[in-house]
């Protein structure tokens, strides 16, 4: 048997530190991009968190559904 590495990423930042974060997209078309990228770079599991399209955080399953979709 091979030994597995998961490596997980959570694509998220504090509300409070979004100015600085130049090039993040806090929306339900750029969540995508980063888990995207992140699975690309080698990560093998994804915490998600979901954005609404004024980039606040979403809660409800269904809100989810969008960001889910485009992965």
């Amino acid at each position: 048997m091979e030994d597995a590495l998961l490596i997980p990423v959570a694509p998220c930042i504090a509300l409070t530190m979004r100015g600085g974060v130049q090039g993040s997209e806090f929306s339900p078309e750029g969540n995508p991009d980063e888990v995207v990228q992140a699975c690309d770079a080698g990560a093998s599991i994804v915490r998600l968190h979901g954005w609404d399209k004024h980039g606040r955080p979403v809660r409800q399953l269904s809100d989810f559904e969008p960001t889910v979709r485009l992965i």
